[in-house]
Formats: structure tokens, C-alpha cells, sequence
């Protein structure tokens, strides 16, 4: 609809047409058709949000307003005062999202049901409330039983209020007073529930090992707001990349280079590797003794060590994958691409044209691809192999069709065996087979499929 004519985007048949597939078309439509109260109620039917493209009258109808909030609850910002100002529409709006409660009157924020309902929803949402409601202990207690955590600053020096709202969410150590983000047990506490609540903890705090450690224990990267005096104490360091690798990323530069901790850290944790030195990424130990439970963190190590026969041989028998980081020279490397798709099926897509053409290969990619049951590979058009074993594994591994090569979708009996397998793949197939009449299919589900395609 964006790039239509003019004179389109007036046509009310092919708006009607765009919004009940597109809700957010109707920005584009004329300022005729966003007046057409059947188009936008279709609009917003679809998407909520949709309702800003409305002219301003139709803004204002109810009924409108009422479907636009209960499919989307933020929908309530654009309607008029008068509706935000509607205890039914609002509350549609905070059942759907307890966020929507920001754009409603001042009146509704007030309103006791409505704000618990969005509390209910959104554990934050209470300090939009009213301050009357804000000021008022019971209803505040009333948030807590509900899952919120935003303490009112009337009673963010209380610790009994303060302890309450941390056991919903350690997030909640944001709201309380100095005083408080200064004790030692509030904290503590918040950041066994959060580990990056740490964030708001003192200076001092900050600088206590037993917390800091505790917040690396729960993610590494609430190490980041540690004492820079924290971050420089390799006896410190050292204990939380063996808690947490990625911790590394924010020791200090010189730690950075030490050896013993970027090798603690990336046994840890494979993706420290990014966070080494430029020497350390250069270190076969090091590289060797990597958890690379993602083969993304391979491409961190060194040029010169992606090229080294030993060390990326190494590297795929724990996960094939790597294949993608290794040299041009090493995908060539039959025996390398031979232990990556044991490990990995799939690593076959990594692998130089020349041995996605080796049947052994290919072969022992299934195999692997099989038994971890996710990935299929991707085969050479000119690859031949035992049709007949190869059709009976994808009778039961039909989902994997989008890794054939066209030359085997060209193929009768290889189509004939996927779409008895299960008819719906069809339609990922080549147009010549819903066209001609040539697969004869045998379960009710490929029939249904062929006729509605064949049509």
C-alpha cells in the first residue's frame, strides 16, 4: 500500500482488502478511507496499534476504541481523552497490557481496580498510580501480593517494605533509599533474586567480594559494575571468570593478558575468547581448551590458528560447526570436514564444493545429522547415492526438505515419497508437481493438499 497510487489507496475494496491481512496498511490509506468505519474496525481487528491511523472521529468511538485496546493494550494512547477517561476500555487496555495504564486519565490512575489490574500485568506499572494510592500502605501491599516491586518514595527508606518488594524482584533495590542500597543484607538479597541489581547497590558495596560474587555466581556480566579496584585484583578476577567466563570482558586490560585467568575463563565459558588479548587469542592452549559450546565463539581465535590443522581438528570434534571460522584451506581438508560433520551434520554447509561431492561425506553427515535431529545437509546437484535407503529416511524425516538440492526436487520418486509422507510439503515443492497431474498420492492429508494446489 505504501508505494500504491493515489487512486488506490482511495479504492475501498482493495484497503479492506490489505487491512484484513495488515492492520498497520491503513497508515497508508486516504484520509477518506480512514474515516470508513468498516475498514478501520477490520484494521484494528488485525492490529490494535492500528487505530492511530484513524481519523480523529473515529478515534473517539467505542466500539472501535474497545476492540483496538483488547488486541493491543498501548492502542490506548492514541484514542481521545474522553476514552482514556473510560473505566471499561481501560481496564481492557491494562488487562492486555498493564503498561497501557501510563495513558490513562489521571481519574483511572487513581481507580483502585484499574491499577492493580495493571500491576497484575506489569510489576513496575504502579509508579504511574496515583499519588494518593502511591501514599497508601494497604494498596501498596496490595501490588506486592500481585507480583509488583516499585516502592513509592514515601516508603523507600522502609526495609521491611523494601524486602518485601525484592522478594517479587531484585530489580526492586532500584527503588529504595541510599541508606538502604548501603545494606548489606537488602543487597545481598536483591542480588541472589537479580544478579545485575548490583547495578544499584553503593560504591561500597560494590567493592564487598562476597557480593560481587554472589551477582557473577547468577551472570557474569553484573561483574561490569564491580569496584575498578575489584576489577584489577587477579585473585578476585580469577574467581569469577571460574564462576562465570564471560566475566572476563570486564577485568582489566592487564588481566586481560594473564594467562591462567583467560584460561579458566574460556573453559568456562567459549565465548570469553572474544574478551583475550590479542596474544592469549593466539595461544593453542588456550584456544584448544575453549568451551565452544557456540562454534560463533571460534572466530575469535587467531587467524593463524584457524589455519592450524591440529587445533581446528580439535575444535570441530567438540562442535562441528566451527567448520564455518576454520581457513578456506581447512574446509578443503577432507579428514577436517569428516570429523565436523560427525559432530555436527549440518557443517556440511561449511565444507569446500569438492566435498560436499564425497559420498562418505555426505554419508556420515546424515548419520550425525540424525542422531542429533535437527539440521540436514545441503548436497551437491551433481552427488549420486543409494536412492532407495535415501528415500526411506526421508519418509520419516520429511521436515528436512528444505535442504534438498533441486536436482533431487526433480526427482519423481524422491517428490512421490515426501509428499506421501506427509502431503503439506507439497507446496514446498517444484510448481510443475501441483500442476501436473503425475504424484499420485496415497494418505488423505497429500490429497487434500494436491487438490487445493491443483485448483
Amino acid at each position: 500500500m505504501k508505494y500504491a497510487s493515489d487512486e488506490l489507496k482511495n479504492d475501498r475494496e482493495l484497503v479492506l482488502e490489505a487491512v484484513k491481512k495488515y492492520g498497520d496498511a491503513l497508515q497508508y490509506a486516504s484520509d477518506e478511507i480512514k474515516n470508513d468505519r468498516e475498514i478501520v474496525l477490520e484494521a484494528v481487528k488485525k492490529s490494535g496499534i492500528a487505530i492511530r491511523y484513524a481519523s480523529d472521529e473515529l478515534k473517539n468511538d467505542r466500539e472501535l476504541v474497545l476492540e483496538a485496546v483488547k488486541k493491543s493494550g498501548i492502542a490506548l494512547q492514541y484514542v481521545t481523552d474522553e476514552l482514556k477517561n473510560d473505566k471499561e476500555i481501560v481496564l481492557e487496555a491494562v488487562k492486555k497490557s498493564g503498561n497501557a495504564i501510563r495513558y490513562a486519565s489521571d481519574e483511572l490512575k487513581n481507580n483502585v481496580d484499574i491499577v492493580l489490574e495493571a500491576v497484575k500485568n506489569d510489576s513496575e506499572v504502579f509508579l504511574y498510580a496515583s499519588e494518593e494510592l502511591q501514599n497508601d500502605p494497604k494498596i501498596i501491599y496490595k501490588t506486592f501480593e500481585r507480583g509488583g516491586y516499585f516502592i513509592p518514595r514515601k516508603f523507600r527508606n522502609d526495609k521491611e517494605i523494601a524486602l518485601l518488594a525484592i522478594n517479587n524482584s531484585g530489580k526492586a533495590l532500584r527503588w529504595v533509599s541510599n541508606e538502604l542500597k548501603n545494606d548489606r543484607e537488602i543487597v545481598l538479597f536483591a542480588i541472589e533474586k537479580y544478579g545485575y541489581a548490583i547495578e544499584h547497590a553503593s560504591e561500597n558495596l560494590k567493592n564487598d567480594k562476597e557480593i560481587v560474587l554472589t551477582a557473577v555466581r547468577k551472570i557474569g556480566g553484573s561483574f561490569q559494575y564491580a569496584s575498578e579496584k575489584l576489577k584489577k585484583n587477579r585473585e578476585f578476577v580469577m574467581e569469577a571468570v571460574k564462576r562465570d567466563g564471560s566475566a572476563l570482558e570486564y577485568a582489566s586490560i592487564q588481566l586481560k593478558n594473564d594467562r591462567n585467568i583467560v584460561l579458566a575463563a574460556v573453559e568456562n565459558n567459549g565465548r570469553a575468547l572474544q574478551h583475550a588479548s590479542d596474544e592469549l587469542k593466539n595461544d593453542p592452549e588456550i584456544v584448544i581448551s575453549a568451551d565452544f559450546l557456540s562454534a560463533w565463539d571460534f572466530q575469535y581465535a587467531s587467524e593463524n590458528l584457524r589455519n592450524d590443522w591440529n587445533i581446528v581438528k580439535v575444535v570441530v570434534k567438540k562442535n562441528g560447526y566451527a567448520l564455518e571460522y576454520a581457513s578456506d584451506k581447512l574446509k578443503h581438508d577432507r579428514e577436517i570436514v569428516l570429523e565436523a560433520v560427525k559432530s555436527r551434520g549440518h557443517a556440511l554447509e561449511y565444507a569446500s564444493e569438492e566435498l560436499k561431492n564425497d559420498k562418505k561425506i555426505v554419508q556420515t553427515a546424515i548419520c550425525s545429522w540424525e542422531s542429533e535431529n535437527n539440521y540436514f545437509l545441503s548436497l551437491d546437484d551433481k552427488f549420486s547415492f543409494d536412492k532407495s535407503g535415501y528415500i526411506d529416511y526421508l519418509k520419516t524425516q520429511d521436515r528436512f526438505v528444505e535442504f534438498i538440492s533441486e536436482l533431487l526436487l526433480n526427482d519423481k520418486e524422491i517428490i512421490e515419497a515426501l509428499v506421501n509422507a506427509n502431503g503439506w510439503l507439497i507446496e514446498k515443492l517444484p510448481q510443475k508437481w501441483s500442476s501436473d497431474l503425475i504424484i499420485k498420492t496415497k494418505s488423505e492429508e497429500s490429497k487434500k493438499k494436491f487438490i487445493k494446489l491443483s485448483k
